[in-house]
């Protein structure tokens, strides 16, 4: 199986999710609006639970709860790599974010045909504040 075509398709959907819209120009003074007030905005893990990939948008694939039974680590913080510059590989292996997110969410994705033991894909996504890393 190609895993690249799965990664990219992950890649893909977060440039999306990240170059989304939602700030139209007023026109009587050309600056952004807010297509929502505050308190009309769902919250940030609300918002990553109706972004996530559906079992009617994966066709032939179940889609589950990410069980973390066999991760190196729960967190961030418990995980070290012998290179800082191999952490951000060894957190996404954990399926953990970068930085400090405001939410994230994991769904893992296996074959139907494969069975629950198959080989899994998973789908991570994280929201930031505006700035934030």
């Amino acid at each position: 199986m190609n895993r690249s075509v799965p990664a990219l398709a992950v890649l893909c959907l977060a440039a999306l999710t990240a170059c989304g819209g939602g700030d139209e120009a007023d026109k009587s003074t050309g600056e952004p609006r807010p297509s929502a007030t505050r308190s009309e905005q769902a919250a940030p893990a609300e918002r990553l639970a109706g972004l996530m990939v559906t079992p009617a948008e994966a066709k032939g694939f179940s889609v589950q709860e990410y069980d973390d039974e066999f991760a190196l680590a729960k967190s961030a913080s418990e995980l070290k790599a012998d290179k800082a510059a191999c952490t951000p590989l060894a957190l996404a292996m954990n399926q953990l974010p970068l930085g400090e997110p405001q939410a994230d969410l994991t769904r893992a994705l296996t074959p139907k045909s494969q069975g629950p033991t198959g080989v899994q894909t998973y789908v991570t996504l994280t929201t930031y504040t505006s700035g934030g890393t």
